[in-house]
């Protein structure tokens, strides 16, 4: 240091030479200990140490202890959760205003982009309806559906350039053109499983989704209100029931002719929609429980991957508030009748949390057994 103050034709200050000596004496001082082979040696087992209890952590406990895994994704709790439950959808208070929209995606995955929103008022001349700029590849599965393609930064329907708009101006429009029905219920085909988990994913990430709340009371899900209304029919996809109460067919799979269909449906019935309806709040509710399911189960992979247990034996695990460093515990502390007594614990119905499967139950102990 001092030396770069000599090149540069500076004078170094009393206090920057005495911190300059000490800084040297330091670094001679590690040198020298560095290079001790004693030293060196205490070093590698340490190291060797370390990496052998991360492995038997990792091996044991799964995702939960691997590399890069935050708590915000996996907490690492060793005691014992009481059950959980998948949390009720709850019904709105009034259906007055209904709303029927429809949504093209890039993919059947939650977080896919929406494509188009098309919407009507059920009872008023009143509609809406948009295209919307991908962020992401459009699955070939999607397109072969939708007939929405994309390249260089265009958006096709069957062939044809559309005009879009950027998600948030799309989102914030759709926003603006439900206040004047506000507030309104929007009603859609297998809304419960898809449209409404898809929007509400969508419309969380941007700052109008304060104001589409307090448009918006709530969905209605038409699946199962015309499965109650025609219970004889084949099937109840909805060009299928249009086909049969209409007599005629329509472009399914585009948003705005997927509404205008689902809006003549229902003005040919008279139904309580409350009974099919659900709020806004319990969804969220619903849907932040499925996330924190899903990340659990991933705790369950050397399980699944060493075919001890199965995919849905992991997910009912994760849904009941399981991770695998849960039973890991369980066999710890009380050996076979942990896990026994863990996984045939009783639910609210009289159930198993888990299992009562004997095969599934001694594969898990053996498993145990040979860590």
């Amino acid at each position: 240091m001092e030396g770069v103050f000599v090149k540069a034709h500076l004078s170094p200050s009393k206090i920057l030479g005495v911190n300059c000596q000490k800084l040297s004496k330091e670094r001679k001082r590690q040198l020298k200990f560095e290079g001790d082979p004693e030293i060196k040696k205490r070093k590698l087992l340490v190291k060797k140490e370390k990496r052998s209890n991360t492995e038997s952590l990792e091996k044991k406990e799964g995702v939960t202890y691997s590399s890069n895994m935050s708590f915000t994704s996996v907490t690492c709790d060793a005691s014992i959760p009481v059950i959980k439950y998948r949390p009720d959808l709850s019904e709105v208070a009034s259906c007055e205003d209904i709303v029927v929209f429809d949504l093209e995606t890039s993919s059947l995955a939650l977080d896919c982009d929406i494509l188009q929103i098309a919407a009507s008022h059920l009872r008023k001349s009143s509609q809406y309806s948009t295209y919307i700029q991908p962020s992401k590849p459009i699955s070939t599965q999607a397109s072969a559906v939708t007939g929405l393609t994309s390249k260089g930064g265009v958006l096709f329907n069957n062939g044809d350039p559309v005009q879009v708009l950027s998600q948030e101006a799309a989102f914030q429009n759709f926003t603006c053109w439900l206040e004047q029905h506000k507030p309104c219920v929007l009603a859609a085909h297998n809304c419960k499983t898809f449209d409404a988990r898809r929007l509400l994913y969508s419309l969380s990430k941007f700052t109008c989704f304060g104001e589409f709340r307090q448009n918006v009371s709530g969905f209605v899900d038409t699946l199962p209100l015309f499965k109650t209304t025609y219970p004889e029919l084949p099937n109840h996809k909805q060009n299928t029931i249009f086909k049969d109460v209409c007599k005629s067919d329509y472009i399914a799979h585009n948003a705005v002719e997927d509404v205008e269909a689902l809006r003549v449906l229902l003005g040919n019935i008279s139904v309580d929609y409350k009974t099919f309806s659900f709020t806004i709040g319990s969804m969220n509710s619903q849907m932040k429980f499925d996330n924190v399911s899903k990340i659990d189960q991933q705790t369950f992979t050397p399980l699944i991957t060493q075919k001890i247990i199965s995919q849905r034996t992991a997910d009912v695990m994760a849904k009941s508030g399981l991770k695998l460093n849960h039973i890991y515990h369980a066999f710890e502390k009380e050996g076979e009748d942990g896990i026994r007594e863990l996984l045939l614990e009783k639910r609210r119905d009289g159930s198993p949390r888990v299992t009562k499967n004997k095969k599934i139950i001694t594969k898990l102990i053996d498993y145990f057994k040979r860590q």
